[in-house]
Formats: structure tokens, C-alpha cells, sequence
């Protein structure tokens, strides 16, 4: 996610192509359609763009919903639903969607805050669906585990490199794409990973990984000799796998603000606030 002040260089360039592109021409739809008065003063925007075949969406103003996080010019205590007001604030750092969004959509912000405009954009797709991947990950790699204290090998070459595959393709997905989505086979996910690594999007390190459990996993499963990997090398890839897995869960990120934060509503419109 980045949020951009309006001290940023590059905020006047990004809230006008966003202006430009959706918000002016939704506005004069609007218009034309009789649905906003000629005198409609805007004070927030907001494009959702889904993964899937839907359209864009373009709020404005109170349709927008969105989690800010800002910070105090003074130590003035607030309670769950009390208003905050341009004055007692010093900027807007973060800028959300709240939980009750589509987690697989993008979004981009603009708000008006103290007479300023402060834009927000993130535009990882797919999020909901790469945490799920994770969360399943996260069971193979547990199995592959007690597969390794076990020495039971071909379990954990299995299991192992079943984990590696589901947080590719939760990394991958973060990028739209339906034939990823809809993919049932190893050679999609494979070839996808090993793609965007030469692109430099993933470590070398733990596509390598991915590679070498690729090799094991088809001797684990299916070769009719015995199978066992080096415990010292086992040990590295159960590594990588777990490294990976944070690197990928990372990025996938959560749309909850840090904790210890004390919401407050934003006045006069109605964008909650999380103060520090």
C-alpha cells in the first residue's frame, strides 16, 4: 500500500491522472444522469478494481469507505465514536479498506482532509484467495515438519514441496491473472514462478528450492527405489519453505491497521479514523 501526503512530489501527478481517468468522467455520468447537482462539491473518491470480470467502482464522497490512520498534534483523549477534527490532527499516514471490503480487490483513495487531498492507493489483487493458500500452506508444511523429525521422507518431500506450490501461487496471484486462478496443474505454477524470478520479483534462493522439491516430490510419489533426502539438506529446505512463507504472507499483508490504535469517526463525513 502507498499513501501519499501532499507534501509528496508525485501526489499532484497521481490524484489527477486518477481525477482524469475515473472521477471526473463518473462525475459528468452522474451529472448527465441527473443524479448530482451541478453545484457537487467533491471531498472523496475512491476506485475499486476487482480481479475478476467486474467493473470498476467510483464512489464519491459518502459512499467512500475507508480506514485512515493519523496522527495527533495534541494529546486530547478520544473514545471509540468521538469526532476528529483537521486541527487536531498533523496528517494522514495509512489509508484502508475496511474488513467488510472484497479482500481480492484493489483500491485507490483520495480524500480531502484540513483543506488537503491525501491519495492512497493499493492495487494487490487477489489478497482474500493468496491468504487462504497460505492458510493451507501453512498445514503441508506443519505435515512435512513432523515428516522431517519423523525421517519419513517421502512425506516431507511431498508435503514440503505441496506448501512451496501453494505460496507460489499465492505470491503470483497478488497479479491478475484467471489462467493462475483457474490452474490445476504443477507446470502453470511452475513456470509462472521461475518466470517472474528471472524478472526479479522472487528470490533465487527460494525458487531454486522450489525446483529442487519439484525433483524430489516426483521421486517421492513415484519412484519405486528407495527414497530419502540428506537430514542437513532437508533442514535447508524446510527453511526456505518457512522463509518463503513469511516473505509471501508479508505481501499479501492484511488490511488491519497496526494494533493499539484507538478508532475515532472522522467529522463532518463519515471515514472512520485510527489515531495514535
Amino acid at each position: 500500500m502507498l499513501a501519499m501526503s501532499p507534501a509528496d512530489p508525485e501526489a499532484p501527478s497521481v490524484f489527477q491522472q486518477i481525477i482524469d481517468i475515473y472521477v471526473g468522467p463518473e462525475i459528468e455520468r452522474r451529472r448527465t444522469a441527473g443524479r448530482l447537482p451541478d453545484a457537487f462539491t467533491l471531498h472523496a473518491a475512491q476506485l475499486i478494481c476487482s480481479a475478476d470480470a467486474v467493473p470498476n467502482q467510483i464512489r464519491l464522497n459518502d459512499e467512500v469507505q475507508a480506514i485512515a490512520l493519523v496522527r495527533w498534534n495534541n494529546e486530547v483523549p478520544k473514545e471509540l465514536g468521538d469526532p476528529v477534527f483537521p486541527h487536531e490532527v498533523e496528517g494522514i499516514e495509512t489509508i484502508v479498506l475496511p474488513e467488510t471490503e472484497d479482500p481480492n480487490c484493489g483500491h485507490a483513495t483520495l480524500l480531502r482532509f484540513g483543506g488537503q487531498w491525501y491519495v492512497a492507493f493499493d492495487f494487490r489483487y487477489n489478497r482474500g484467495r493468496s491468504l487462504e493458500l497460505l492458510a493451507k500452506a501453512e498445514q503441508f508444511r506443519a505435515a512435512a515438519t513432523r515428516a522431517h523429525a519423523a525421517a519419513e521422507w517421502s512425506a516431507f518431500a511431498f508435503n514440503l514441496f505441496t506448501a512451496m506450490e501453494l505460496a507460489a501461487k499465492a505470491e503470483l496471484l497478488v497479479v491478475p491473472d484467471p489462467n493462475l486462478l483457474n490452474a490445476k496443474s504443477h507446470r502453470t505454477v511452475h513456470s509462472r514462478i521461475n518466470k517472474s524470478a528471472h524478472l526479479g520479483n522472487v528470490d533465487l534462493e527460494h525458487v531454486s528450492a522450489f525446483n529442487e522439491l519439484a525433483r524430489l516430490r516426483q521421486d517421492a510419489a513415484y519412484s519405486m527405489q528407495p527414497f530419502e533426502v540428506a537430514a542437513a539438506r532437508a533442514e535447508e529446505l524446510l527453511e526456505a519453505v518457512v522463509a518463503f512463507l513469511e516473505r509471501v504472507r508479508a505481501r499479501a499483508g492484511s488490511r488491519r491497521l497496526p494494533s493499539g490504535h484507538r478508532p475515532a469517526r472522522f467529522s463532518p463525513s463519515r471515514f472512520p479514523l485510527v489515531t495514535r
